[in-house]
């Protein structure tokens, strides 16, 4: 079959998609317009709904025969289950599936969501694909204004998404029905925009934007919904696939671009092109092309047809439109006329080269409105530029102008106003020029990517990072640019290039930013103590600290000549300070405390700011460091509720908060809310820098070994390769977090009982650590293999790793803290296995003080591993009955603990040296129940291969025999 004879049919395909989706009451009223507009259409759109009824009526395509009366009918009903989800009620029904609000009610997450499901009928065809693309696409995205995806699969036959459960409405509905203003709806779009721009970011364009897929909460916050149709922009190049073909051009036709329509490739300036209809939609209540068209007409208005003027749609309304604005119609208008118009104008040229060049583009036009500056959509004269200027600074405009009417009596003072004036022009005149330059110079970029990539395909396939390193390279290579231009473009790479973790760039512009600013600036500039100040904090990132400070004293310097001691930015370099402190403190002395209450001091004068934060969360993980949990947990809550203030709930900073309260909290042994701050802190972490960012690593791994401390090592696996996997994928093997994964992943496997996957990173880990910076890690490394030898009864190996430890340890002239006493008890363990136990009681009797002095956690683990330990050298002397004694009170102990889930690993080891002890003493009844109460603990936490529980059965046959 032809295109000729199929293409009527696909476009019939292409109707009922939509039609199938939509409300019943709805579905008519589109179907009355079609027979009225296009009956042709209509005819075959007709048929094919018959055909699905019938379709329905008879089970076609159903799967098992035995099942068709269940199949028939919804695939969920109110009150049923699907996997951890309780059905509630139907939100919405359509022909592809239905949409149910459910609950999840099992324990580990308590809250509304909406499940899309598919009908059983498309559950096998290019509708299941479409569908199982939706949660691909889903999957890619975390942002607080687009839906989550929270879950996916297949159960009983159902093919189900799980998406966060919105309560709002239409953006439309929203701004009519509070009757928002212009500028209202303008900060709405621009949230939209900032939506659409993060899905862009992830290769995906939504190709479906419009008032129903954008809802907005009663909180005003905007949720982006319904991926279904979207494009991956790294999906092969041929845009009308298998899928294409059999479901049809899929999309709303008012809001679809002429290329949507001619069914030609969509990029990223198809969502452009639809999201300029929804601001003529929201600007004026009507349609582009007049709320009258559709079918044919409409789609042949979109390819030939020029879109209406804003201002004519304006007038054109009803008073009531106009007034769900907050004005009249006439005033409407003229509120639009202009750069609205041009804007609007703009996103919706018929050639995608013409628009705007990207979503963050386009908001940036309408962001610029907003702020009355020029915007990019009209070419600005000099009188456009000065009625711009006048508009931002109209007070001080009229102010000036008032003094020159008072000065007109005298020369002098006319003189002094046009002094003024003309200084004030030239400032503006600047200003307009930098911002110019710039602008100019961020889009040369995308023009030297069409010259690189003249295709065409290859230009869209660059990534934004390919795009920002051509950038950084051409302005490293132009030193004959302006230098405030130059300065200033170097900070927006270098920030850029700081969250993309591309450090050696960042420090490549970093010294050039300096170079610029000595050459250029005065030394009284405070940029050029600025630059100083963003590159030794590169530095101290990097674990550079002499590099850093020297830097940091550099900015002091540069402040002390003007006098500066209580300045911001004489702030910041205290905060600077503070963390270089903190990087090599070892416990002795005062000074990042010192530095950071300096600092705090300075900045808690200004409104709350980012460096405000960051001191006072400076001060949190100094004062947990030197075991001041208290005071660290409430610094970390001024921190916290400080970057909320200055960065909102979402930033990086907030995230550090709580990542470190979840340190201090975890010291005072409150493991739960511990892990209940690490959630946070990967949530906004994750939002803000990726799922793959440094931050993000980093608060995984401390999820991590938080789920090791609570003896959830099975999760704890998970979550550690997870995060091994993107470290190594981001900054490499050999760096210092990686390693950090590696020991904690090592942990796991050896409470897991998975000895092999633990000695192929002992392997890893014996490798590394070359660098001095890391010895720290190594000390922490060695203990953790130390341990595995241990439990693989490899006791000398033990000893010899302990040594080497305790050598490096000395030579590191490291400061007393738990380390010290936990090489002591495996030193102790080793010295018992190899029968040298005079030495191993000299070890333990050693770690006592130590205890004593570390041991903070109200549980006092650590002391009750010194008994169980203390207990296997009894047992190697021959007092098996002082053995017994003690290891069945820190069973007791344990069992009526709070927190026995969080020791089994412990228990567990009491429990194995118990039955030892009973069976030398020949009490085999107590030595049995010892051992059931060891199997039953790793049969329910660790793995079945774990060599210490089939160890565990086969000596249960002496209790056999």
């Amino acid at each position: 079959m032809n295109d000729t004879a199929t293409g009527p049919w696909r476009e019939a395909l292409g109707v009922i998609d939509g039609l199938l989706t939509a409300p019943p009451p709805e579905r008519e009223q589109k179907l009355r317009e079609l027979e009225a507009t296009q009956p042709d259409l209509h005819r075959r759109v007709r048929a094919l709904l018959d055909a699905d009824a019938v379709a329905t009526r008879i089970g076609f395509l159903d799967v098992p025969r035995a099942d068709v009366s269940r199949r028939a009918g919804p695939a969920l009903s109110a009150g049923a289950r699907l996997g951890p989800y309780r059905i509630e009620r139907e939100l919405g029904t359509g022909g592809m599936g239905e949409v149910w609000l459910a609950r999840r009610d099992d324990g580990l997450y308590d809250g509304e969501v909406a499940i899309k499901t598919l009908h059983p009928f498309f559950a096998m065809g290019a509708m299941r694909d479409r569908f199982l693309r939706e949660a691909q696409m889903l999957g890619k995205l975390a942002h607080p204004n687009i839906a989550r995806l929270l879950d996916a699969g297949v159960a009983d036959g159902v093919v189900f998404l799980v998406i966060e459960y919105v309560r709002g409405t239409s953006i439309e509905a929203y701004c009519d029905g509070r009757s928002l203003d212009v500028d209202a709806r303008l900060a709405l779009f621009d949230a939209v925009c900032v939506a659409v721009a993060h899905a862009h970011a992830n290769l995906i364009v939504h190709r479906d934007i419009k008032p129903g897929n954008i809802l907005v909460t009663d909180e005003g916050q905007v949720k982006l919904l319904d991926f279904g149709i979207g494009k991956l922009l790294d999906a092969d190049g041929a845009e009308r696939t298998e899928l294409t073909r059999v479901t049809g051009r899929v999309f709303t036709p008012e809001f679809a671009a002429p290329e949507q329509i001619l069914g030609e490739p969509v990029t990223t300036v198809t969502d452009v092109y639809s999201l300029g209809t929804l601001l003529f939609v929201l600007l004026t209540g009507a349609r582009p092309f007049g709320n009258e068209v559709s079918g044919n007409k409409l789609e042949h208005a979109v390819l030939h047809a020029e879109p209406e003027s804003l201002p004519r749609a304006a007038r054109d309304s009803a008073p009531d439109l106009a007034a769900k604005r907050g004005c009249t119609p006439a005033r409407l208008a003229k509120t639009l006329d202009g750069d609205l118009e041009n804007i609007v104008q703009r996103a919706l040229r018929k050639p995608a080269a013409d628009r705007y060049a990207s979503v963050l583009a386009f908001a940036d036009d309408v962001a610029r409105y907003r702020r009355h500056e020029p915007v990019l959509a009209r070419a600005g004269s000099r009188a456009y530029r000065l009625g711009r200027f006048v508009r931002r600074h109209r007070v001080a405009v009229a102010a000036a102008a008032g003094v020159f009417v008072a000065a007109t009596a005298g020369v002098a003072g006319v003189v002094y106003q046009a002094r003024e004036a003309r200084a004030q022009a030239v400032l503006a005149r600047r200003e307009a020029e930098k911002a110019t330059s710039i602008k100019d110079y961020l889009l040369s970029i995308f023009e030297a990517n069409k010259t690189a990539h003249p295709d065409g395909a290859a230009a869209r396939k660059t990534t934004a990072e390919e795009l920002m390193r051509m950038a950084t390279k051409q302005v490293l290579e132009t030193p004959d640019k302006d230098a405030e231009v130059r300065y200033e473009l170097m900070e927006i790479l270098g920030s850029i290039h700081a969250g993309l973790e591309s450090f050696d760039v960042q420090e490549a512009l970093n010294k050039e930013k300096i170079r610029v600013a000595e050459q250029s600036f005065s030394l009284t500039d405070i940029r050029l103590a600025e630059a100083y100040n963003d590159h030794s904090e590169l530095l101290r990132a990097r674990q550079r600290f002499d590099e850093a400070r020297a830097a940091a004293l550099h900015a002091v310097e540069l402040r002390e000549v003007q006098g500066d001691r209580t300045s911001p930015t004489r702030g910041r370099t205290e905060v600077q300070l503070g963390q270089i402190a903190y990087g090599t403190f070892e416990g002795v002395g005062t000074e990042p405390i010192d530095h950071f209450l300096a600092a705090i001091r300075i900045l808690e004068r200004f409104p709350p700011s980012h460096e405000l934060a960051r001191a006072h969360l400076g001060l949190g993980r100094t004062y947990e460091f030197v075991d001041r949990y208290v005071e660290s947990i409430d610094e970390n809550q001024k921190g916290i509720r400080v970057a909320e203030k200055a960065d909102g709930p979402r930033a990086t900073a907030v995230a550090g908060g709580h990542q470190q309260m979840s340190r201090a909290l975890a010291a005072l042994g409150r493991l739960e809310e511990a892990e209940q701050h690490l959630d946070q802190a990967i949530e906004i972490f994750t939002f803000a820098n990726g799922p793959d960012g440094g931050f993000t690593a980093i608060a995984t791994l401390d999820l991590g070994r938080m789920k090791n401390r609570r003896g959830r090592h099975r999760e704890a696996v998970v979550v550690l390769e997870k995060a091994l996997e993107n470290r190594v994928r981001v900054a490499g093997p050999q760096d210092h977090w990686t390693q950090q994964v590696r020991v904690s992943l090592l942990n796991s496997f050896v409470s897991l009982g998975d000895f092999e996957r633990a000695r192929d990173l002992d392997r890893t880990l014996t490798a590394s650590f070359v660098e001095k910076r890391n010895q720290r890690l190594k000390l922490s490394s060695m203990r953790s293999r130390a341990v595995l030898a241990l439990e693989e009864g490899r006791a000398k190996d033990a000893l010899a790793v302990v040594d080497d430890a305790q050598a490096l340890f000395d030579a590191q002239s490291q400061p007393r803290s738990p380390m010290s006493y936990s090489l002591l008890f495996a030193r102790a363990e080793a010295l018992a296995a190899l029968g040298r136990e005079r030495e191993a009681r000299e070890a333990l009797d050693a770690s006592l003080p130590l205890l004593a002095e570390f041991d903070k956690d109200p549980e006092k683990p650590d002391a009750l591993y010194e008994q169980v330990a203390r207990a296997r050298v009894e047992l190697a002397e021959g007092q098996s009955g002082a053995a017994a004694e003690k290891l069945s009170k820190v069973v007791e102990h344990l069992r009526a603990s709070k927190r026995r889930a969080e020791m089994w690993p412990l228990e567990d080891l009491a429990q194995r040296r118990l039955a030892d002890a009973q069976f030398a003493a020949g009490n085999v009844k107590a030595a049995c129940a010892a051992l059931d109460g060891s199997i039953e603990l790793r049969m329910t936490n660790a793995l079945p291969i774990d060599p210490r529980l089939i160890a565990a059965k086969k000596l249960k046959d002496r209790c056999n025999g």
